[in-house]
């Protein structure tokens, strides 16, 4: 099942978790695919809906590919956006330390896409 409505972390898991429930396949354990940096909170996330996963950081699987493919993602991966999007996470987390639900990042989320 691949989730493709939502636009924040909060709202993936939340989605999944209903088409999972949906097809009667909840007991099962979901792949989570995203950024390395991103999967300390999205595996809290997942925890807070109660669902079992199995980590795929995917800038490991793109360095597999090819040598260029390797060289692109160490290149990305000491980039600025990476480096910004540590600090987002870093930031994230702290918010999800006192909102587990997520209501704080998905306003904020709505926020930034204005």
């Amino acid at each position: 099942i691949l989730e493709e409505e939502s636009l924040e972390t909060y709202g993936n898991m939340e989605n999944t978790k209903a088409l999972l429930d949906k097809y009667n396949l909840a007991n099962g354990k979901l792949a989570l695919v995203t950024v390395g940096l991103h999967l300390p909170r999205s595996v809290k996330i997942c925890d807070f809906y109660e669902l079992e996963v199995d980590v795929c950081p995917s800038e490991e699987q793109v360095k597999q590919i090819s040598e260029h493919h390797k060289a692109a993602v160490e290149r990305y991966e000491k980039s600025c956006f990476v480096k910004r999007e540590k600090l987002r996470e870093f930031l994230l987390r702290r918010i999800q330390l006192i909102n587990p639900s997520g209501n704080i990042p998905r306003i904020l989320g709505e926020y930034m896409r204005k």
